[in-house]
C-alpha cells in the first residue's frame, strides 16, 4: 500500500473538522498525485507498507486518530472516501473468505 510521506510520517490533510490520509495500491498513482504536493514548500516523497502493516498497524492508529482514508485519489479529485474501520472490515473479510492471503 502506497501513501505520501514527509520528514514526520504519513502526510494526513486536514479540512475544517476532518481530516484524511490517501493511499494507493501502486507506486505509479502515488507518484502521480505527489508530484503536485512537490510544489508546496514542505517536501514529500511516496513510500510503502505491506498490507499487513497497513491493516494491523496504519489503520489502527488512523481509527484512533479518527482519520479518513481517500483511496485512490486522482490528481484533479478526490478518490473513495471510506472510514479505517469499513476498509478494515473490508481487508479482513476478504482474507477470511479467502480471496486474498498474505504471506509470510
Amino acid at each position: 500500500v502506497w501513501g505520501i510521506v514527509d520528514e514526520f510520517g504519513w502526510v494526513i490533510s486536514e479540512t475544517g473538522d476532518s481530516a484524511s490520509a490517501r493511499f494507493w495500491p501502486y507506486r505509479n498513482l502515488a507518484l502521480e498525485s505527489v508530484s503536485t504536493e512537490r510544489k508546496s514548500p514542505q517536501h514529500v516523497d511516496v513510500d510503502a507498507v505491506s498490507l499487513e502493516v497497513f491493516m494491523d498497524k496504519l489503520l489502527r492508529e488512523m481509527m484512533d486518530e479518527d482519520v479518513m482514508l481517500d483511496v485512490m485519489p486522482g490528481i484533479t479529485g478526490s478518490g473513495c472516501s471510506i472510514s479505517p474501520h469499513r476498509l478494515h472490515d473490508i481487508l479482513t473479510g476478504m482474507i477470511d473468505a479467502g480471496e486474498y492471503r498474505m504471506d509470510g
